[in-house]
């Protein structure tokens, strides 16, 4: 409970810097697991090799930054599969791009946007029901002390 107590403390008076934020999660290549996801999915690889396409392609643009991505995922593709795959420059961004990963990670507790809404209509109704029992209880409680109160005063 305290460790709550002093995070709910901090965020009432801290300031985020969205763009800063933002701009750094796109470092680092922190989303290439949705690369592995994607070519998984719409290419019907393997995870292993659509892994493997993921790690070589870090590995590649660490080696020469200035190339661009797209040639060096048709590169890695080839020489993990035989055959080169081509994303379009566009398509390829979106697939790395931080929002497009947070958002198309829809399982269960997974922090889409859908999710996460869920999930605080779920708190928010659980605080309902809990706001409401202790209330009730509350309620209850007094009424025993008046009971209780009264009991004395007859004696």
């Amino acid at each position: 409970m305290r460790a709550v107590s002093l995070v709910a403390a901090s965020l009432r008076t801290a300031t985020f810097d969205a763009e800063e934020m933002a701009r750094r999660a796109a470092e680092g290549f922190i989303t290439v697991t949705e690369l592995a996801d994607t070519l998984t999915r719409e290419q019907g690889l393997p995870f292993a090799q659509s892994h493997a396409i993921a790690a070589g392609l870090v590995e590649a643009h660490r080696k020469a930054p200035d190339r661009p991505l797209r040639e060096q995922l048709r590169d890695v593709s080839t020489r993990v599969t035989g055959a080169a795959i081509d994303l379009d420059p566009a398509r390829l961004d979106d697939v790395l791009c931080p929002s497009h990963f947070v958002r198309v990670r829809e399982t269960l507790g997974g922090p889409a946007p859908s999710r996460t809404a869920e999930a605080v209509r779920a708190a928010d109704a659980m605080l309902a029901r809990d706001t409401a029992w202790i209330a009730a209880a509350r309620a209850r409680l007094a009424g025993a002390d008046r009971d209780r109160s009264a009991a004395l005063q007859a004696l």
